[in-house]
């Protein structure tokens, strides 16, 4: 199949169904038959780049800002990007030992995210796992800081 199915229309022109039809194609699958290829929103529901956890002094963590490769991730069918360093808040790790979870949490009416963590693994409404680290009860382990998306 040729890419775009699409063509342009001008004012004057109805638009007709086949038309709507290949818009539709062309924007969801690239053109190609839906049997033949996955949605683009399945394909980049969990796509993620330039996302990587870093130790920040005094036991916290850090997504560093690249301007060549900003943090960039779906969360919860929308697309964030930071412009910024995003730091996870001091005082976040308390408790005994234990691993806890990072989660990139999107910021309502807003393109960026922010930083929490918790013990449990498990992803809320506008979250997105992205990483773990061992809390030793006092300090952060800081060679078992993983990364799960976006690896550099």
């Amino acid at each position: 199949m040729a890419y775009p199915l699409s063509s342009v229309v001008s004012a004057a022109l109805r638009t007709l169904v086949s038309h709507y039809n290949n818009l539709r194609l062309d924007a969801l699958y690239f053109g190609q038959a839906a049997a033949d290829a996955k949605a683009l929103g399945s394909g980049l529901a969990r796509y993620a780049d330039g996302v990587v956890l870093t130790y920040l002094a005094t036991n916290r963590l850090r997504v560093a800002y690249d301007a060549l490769r900003p943090p960039t991730l779906m969360i919860d069918g929308a697309l964030c990007q930071s412009a910024a360093d995003v730091d996870l808040a001091a005082s976040s790790f308390s408790g005994a030992a234990a691993t806890w979870y990072v989660f990139a949490n999107r910021v309502a009416g807003s393109t960026t995210f922010t930083l929490t963590v918790n013990t449990s693994s498990t992803e809320a409404a506008l979250q997105r796992r992205i990483g773990s680290v061992y809390w030793d009860g006092t300090n952060l382990t800081q060679s078992t800081i993983t990364t799960i998306v976006g690896v550099a």
